[in-house]
């Protein structure tokens, strides 16, 4: 096991491979239609994911995974005076959709579609 000088953080994954700056990754799911993803007021990452298990309103064990731009979520309106980055500064924990809001509006970098057949996850 190798030990990374403070990946004990908010982060979900680390890149090993990719230059530093661009490798702590931060995961975000939703299994509904209507999600409602919320940032921890000490989230930090380089790069985030979305990951989309009600593709199309169907659970038919495909998803989609989004990459999305830091600067769009940081940058996100939570409410009418105040963005994402704004309200993790003031220690709240700030939310909106992520799917409804930038996904549905093609705010995201790039998208992958995955299913899962005969216990293998394979690439459409």
């Amino acid at each position: 096991m190798q030990y990374i000088n403070g990946a004990n953080t908010s982060f979900a994954c680390y890149d090993l491979n990719s230059e530093k700056g661009n490798n702590r990754i931060q995961l975000k799911a939703s299994s509904i239609s209507n999600d409602l993803t919320s940032f921890g007021p000490n989230s930090i990452w380089d790069r985030i994911f979305f990951i989309d298990f009600y593709k199309e309103g169907k659970w038919d064990k495909s998803f989609d995974i989004y990459e999305l731009n830091t600067i769009d979520i940081k940058n996100f309106p939570v409410n009418k005076n105040q963005t994402l980055q704004e309200q993790q500064i003031q220690g709240r924990r700030p939310r909106f959709k992520i799917k409804k809001d930038l996904i549905s509006n093609d705010k995201y970098i790039s998208k992958e579609t995955y299913k899962i057949e005969n216990k293998k996850i394979v690439k459409l």
